[in-house]
């Protein structure tokens, strides 16, 4: 892929709150279990998280995130990102003893 043209979608993506949710989850995709996410941080199904992120029409109207529920996201995001750098501060305290 045209690196150029991938940073000119990306920018058309975040430029909107559904977007910008969609865009961080592509590049979350292997790292992310939407599933679990959507259960833990959201207290809802996979299905319901995948209808809002994907945009899908249910009943006839076209679902996204809220901000409330946008807000959530980004607050679960710095949780994580909390949670990983702990870890990872954990790692590089113990002392090795070979």
């Amino acid at each position: 892929m045209n690196p150029e043209r991938h940073e000119e979608y990306r920018s058309q993506a975040v430029s909107y709150r559904g977007g910008a949710i969609f865009n961080a989850f592509i590049d979350l995709e292997d790292i992310i279990n939407k599933s679990v996410f959507a259960k833990t941080y959201m207290n809802h199904s996979q299905s319901w998280f995948s209808q809002k992120l994907n945009e899908c029409p249910v009943g006839g109207a076209k679902k996204s995130f809220s901000a409330s529920e946008a807000e959530t996201i980004a607050e679960s995001f710095r949780d994580l990102a909390k949670r990983l750098n702990c870890l990872a501060e954990e790692i590089l305290a113990v002392k090795d003893i070979d």
